[in-house]
């Protein structure tokens, strides 16, 4: 269990889903914050299922072309 809450700069994710770039923006709209995958809303550590450099590979994607690309056209 983290010592940490979800606040309006700390975002708890269990499993990275749909939800990941509206969030993201939103910390870029504003004083920024820290985005944990791997860990319940309540604070639980549940860790994560997947090859660790292939989801960090799929969110550096996820923002490239979901939100910077987008941005653009």
């Amino acid at each position: 269990m983290l010592d940490r809450q979800e606040d309006s700069r700390t975002e708890f994710k269990e499993v990275l889903n749909e939800k990941l770039e509206k969030e993201i923006v939103g910390f870029l709209t504003s004083n920024g914050g820290d985005l944990y995958i791997g860990i319940a809303d309540n604070g639980k550590i549940v860790g994560i299922d997947s090859d660790i450099d292939k989801l960090q590979l799929e969110i550096k994607d996820r923002i490239k072309y979901n939100i910077i690309f987008n941005q653009l056209h």
